[in-house]
């Protein structure tokens, strides 16, 4: 993917060589947000619109878990319960 990126700007081979870097050392690898951010930066976007692209796809990615729970009948994974303290009655 980054190559076919362009090659005028400074982000993508710093991107890669950090990828390497992490792979090489065991760590986790650079996050979807970092690329987001480092990409928006890479093609000049202006300044929100890389937020407005994450608000966009993390609300798919809802709409898609609530098809899922609706088509199930219910909630797709129940097995997870609040375990905080109770929220004060008002």
């Amino acid at each position: 993917m980054a190559a076919a990126c362009g090659d005028g700007g400074t982000i993508i081979p710093a991107l890669q060589e950090l990828a390497e870097l992490t792979g090489a050392r065991a760590l986790p690898p650079p996050s979807v947000e970092f690329a987001r951010a480092a990409l928006s930066r890479e093609f000049g976007f202006i300044t929100g619109s890389s937020e407005a692209i994450f608000a966009i796809g993390r609300s798919a990615g809802w709409l898609a878990h609530a098809i899922e729970e609706y088509g199930a009948g219910g909630r797709a994974s129940p097995g997870f319960r609040y375990a905080g303290v109770p929220p004060l009655e008002r």
